[in-house]
């Protein structure tokens, strides 16, 4: 990979794969909004945004800042656009300039999009968050939404293209709070409906939820964890219906090889201690490049070689140190972090996660700039 100490493979072929799988799932009445926030959880939001493009029914896809939208707009993304976190006040304009829709939780901030509207003579698009009860952003039904109303009801340069609410905890089959939060969003809904104001699209479900909650699918489900791999619990078996694949690899290499002596260490502040003769590997990517320092406490596994399991004792900025005693290990061989050896062998990222207390997609987030991306199986 030229220069880059790691890479990470990702299967484009499969992510296109996953988004037809959870089409299909989620039946024709329900569209998938494809979310691409955090530059597609580490991944590459401008390439996989393409990869979407140039499939069959694209449409609406959704990411958390402005600045990740207008980035999607600039590389030739032309479909609709969703930012779905808090605005900062200055990157209402430039929103506005790019046809991008804006999540509206407030009557001052919807006041403020329709300013910007008028001043570019242009219409502005929002979707109206629905607070259920994470208590982040929303409009709460009942009285705080009757004033949303009669605010709505007084601008001439705003549309209302959309009405979301987001689950607290929907990765739980059959949880209560998320029956809760349902009732509250159609409470709202039905709201909306009585002051006469038409709801063009209405979605509550995230990849959690689209995994079970069948009476939630509505208009559209919000998929982003479930774009790059399936459930950390539960997983569906590949090639039965609703399967999605793990479609990123991060692969290094070893750099360097050494026998530790008992009573010797390795790592700052000797994170290990060997009690027996300990073969250590040294290996050419750190925190520094989004390995969490935790794994060398958690001895979570890594895959050396073909597919040989070893395990961290350390992870420094720039190099991580794993234990091989017993496996045949040689300077140059590859190590997987997660995904796919390059003869096969599999380690789930929701395993490594897992010894964290995270799931796998924190660990593709976390990738940082030094490692290279490598798309394989791309359409265009």
């Amino acid at each position: 990979m030229y220069y880059y100490n790691s890479y990470v493979e990702v299967d484009c072929e499969k992510f296109r794969n996953n988004i037809q799988s959870i089409r299909a799932d989620l039946g024709p009445e329900t569209a998938v909004i494809p979310v691409l926030k955090c530059d597609a959880y580490g991944l590459g939001a401008v390439t996989l945004a393409r990869e979407i493009a140039l499939g069959p029914g694209a449409g609406l896809m959704a990411v958390a800042q402005v600045g990740e939208a207008i980035t999607l707009r600039e590389s030739g993304i032309a479909c609709d656009l969703l930012v779905l976190a808090g605005v900062p006040e200055a990157h209402i304009a430039p929103a506005v300039t790019h046809s991008i829709q804006l999540a509206c939780y407030s009557v001052p901030q919807l006041r403020q999009i329709a300013g910007q509207a008028r001043l570019q003579n242009r219409r502005a698009g929002i979707q109206l968050k629905i607070e259920t009860g994470l208590n982040r952003l929303g409009v709460r039904p009942g009285d705080e939404l009757a004033l949303w109303i009669a605010a709505f009801k007084q601008q001439r340069d705003v549309d209302l293209c959309g009405v979301y609410a987001h689950f607290i905890d929907a990765e739980i089959p059959g949880s209560p709070l998320a029956h809760q939060q349902l009732a509250l969003y159609q409470q709202a809904l039905s709201q909306l409906d009585a002051a006469g104001i038409p709801v063009p699209l209405r979605h509550i479900c995230n990849s959690g939820a689209s995994e079970w909650y069948r009476d939630a699918f509505l208009d559209a489900a919000r998929i982003g964890r479930r774009l790059y791999m399936d459930a950390p619990a539960n997983p569906r078996t590949a090639g039965t219906p609703a399967a999605v694949s793990e479609i990123a690899s991060w692969r290094a290499q070893v750099v360097s090889l050494r026998t530790l002596a008992i009573g010797e260490t390795t790592g700052y502040d000797e994170a290990f201690r060997a009690t027996r003769p300990t073969t250590v590997a040294v290996v050419s990517a750190g925190y520094g490049d989004g390995l969490d320092e935790r794994l060398g406490p958690a001895r979570a596994p890594v895959l050396v070689g073909d597919g040989h399991e070893a395990h961290y004792l350390a992870v420094c900025m720039d190099q991580s140190v794993l234990d091989v005693t017993g496996i045949p290990c040689r300077v140059g061989d590859e190590v997987t972090f997660y995904g796919h050896t390059s003869a096969g062998a599999f380690l789930c990222a929701q395993r490594i996660a897992a010894t964290i207390g995270h799931e796998g997609v924190y660990l593709t987030t976390r990738l940082g700039n030094r490692v290279q991306r490598v798309y394989r199986g791309q359409m265009g």
